[in-house]
């Protein structure tokens, strides 16, 4: 009877670790024996225990991402400039998203750092007040 009872424990567990949801405007990355296997969009999925593993969830809104950056403008004044970087995974790109870049927010950092730094010099600060709203 023992026996019988860890059996069902078993297959019980085995049937609820197959089944997961996933959430509106996201997709799950899944991998079999370590190696991508499929990307599951929104809904209930099937995966095999043990052998399938969810490694990422993304979420595929519109995120922000605040990026502060001090700079000298052409008549020597320093300025902080504070930038909203608004940023999605696009659901063709989810594969890039997921094993491209180790950190991407680190990246869209550096990149808007960069042209903040190229482009706040050539103007005075007056020019920057003026064109705030234009890149």
């Amino acid at each position: 009877m023992d026996f019988f009872a860890i059996l069902c424990i078993l297959l019980f567990l085995l049937l609820f670790g197959s089944v997961f949801i996933v959430r509106q405007q996201s997709c799950a990355v899944i991998e079999r024996l370590g190696k991508f296997n499929r990307i599951a969009h929104p809904g209930l999925h099937w995966k095999i225990p043990i052998i399938d593993d969810i490694v990422s969830t993304l979420s595929l809104r519109i995120n922000q991402l605040g990026v502060s950056v001090e700079t000298k403008t052409l008549d020597n004044v320093f300025v902080n400039v504070v930038v909203a970087v608004q940023y999605k995974v696009l659901p063709e790109k989810v594969f890039e998203a997921c094993y491209a870049l180790q950190n991407p927010e680190y990246q869209i950092k550096a990149f808007v750092f960069d042209l903040v730094r190229a482009q706040v010099p050539k103007l005075t600060l007056d020019d920057v007040f003026s064109k705030k709203n234009d890149y």
